[in-house]
């Protein structure tokens, strides 16, 4: 899960205080399900449109380009994937 969120260069904490109902929440039940997710996609990739979101997260937090540049580099990509 880290290296999701370390392409915003920010810290990740898995949170159930948004999670709506009133029965109790498994919160160690819930952490490793988020973690086989983010496993799975940390070696099968993510889907097309989350990869092209992390992309412009990285290239603007980590490469240091403008917004303007993210855009031009991923309107493209994203038009595609309409």
């Amino acid at each position: 899960m880290v290296w999701l969120a370390a392409c915003c260069l920010f810290s990740f904490l898995i949170s159930v205080d948004n999670l709506d109902g009133h029965v109790e929440v498994d919160r160690e039940a819930f952490t490793q399900k988020v973690k086989a997710q983010a496993e799975q996609y940390r070696q099968q990739g993510l889907p097309p449109r989350a990869q092209v979101l992390f992309d412009a997260f990285k290239d603007f937090y980590i490469n240091g380009l403008s917004v303007d540049d993210v855009a031009k580099k991923q309107l493209p990509i994203i038009g595609i994937l309409r």
